[in-house]
């Protein structure tokens, strides 16, 4: 009887981060980050999320680092911000929702101000050394390119920790958080 709790408490634990992820690929897929199979990523990283010392850390720390190699910033940010908030601080597990807001902003902040220093510096020597803009262009383009992204990044700090803020409860009550 405990293997067979113990079985059922991982197919749960995997339907619910597979659940999780799977909806938050949608969502950067609507966005238009490239992720081309959502269904399988989450199905892997719902799988690896069971496996004992690993978790979806391994595999969404290298996705992470491959889409920035790759210049795609804002899949790499999406990526760390969701597992930084919910691994490190394991805000999943807490009922204090002052923890859970410091924690959702401040990982939030800290992907959008990472956001706002690489994305106009990468942006500039893609555009200087790869395309071979000249030093000038690639720096005024860099420039309003680093203005928009702040504005953007500050806009979707307040609205995403707003909606997380406001649909934690629902999660909570379904049972989608799991303390």
């Amino acid at each position: 009887s405990s293997l067979g709790d113990y079985l059922k408490a991982q197919a749960i634990l995997i339907l619910i981060a597979f659940v999780i992820v799977l909806i938050g690929l949608y969502i950067f897929k609507m966005l238009g980050w490239n992720v081309e199979y959502p269904l399988i990523a989450a199905l892997a990283i719902g799988f690896v999320d069971a496996l004992p010392i690993l978790g979806s850390g391994t595999v969404m720390m290298p996705w992470a680092i491959i889409a920035g190699m790759n210049g795609d910033l804002k899949l790499a940010i999406g990526l760390i911000v969701g597992l930084v908030a919910h691994k490190t601080k394991k805000i999943n597990k807490s009922n204090d929702k002052k923890y859970i807001a410091k924690w959702a902003l401040l990982a939030s902040i800290a992907g959008m101000g990472f956001n706002v220093i690489a994305d106009p510096l990468v942006g500039y020597f893609y555009k200087m050394y790869i395309l071979g803009h000249p030093q000038e262009i690639a720096s005024v383009i860099a420039k309003i390119a680093g203005g928009v992204t702040a504005f953007n990044a500050v806009v979707t700090v307040i609205i995403a920790n707003i909606i997380y803020m406001a649909v934690r409860p629902v999660l909570e009550k379904s049972g989608y958080l799991i303390k």
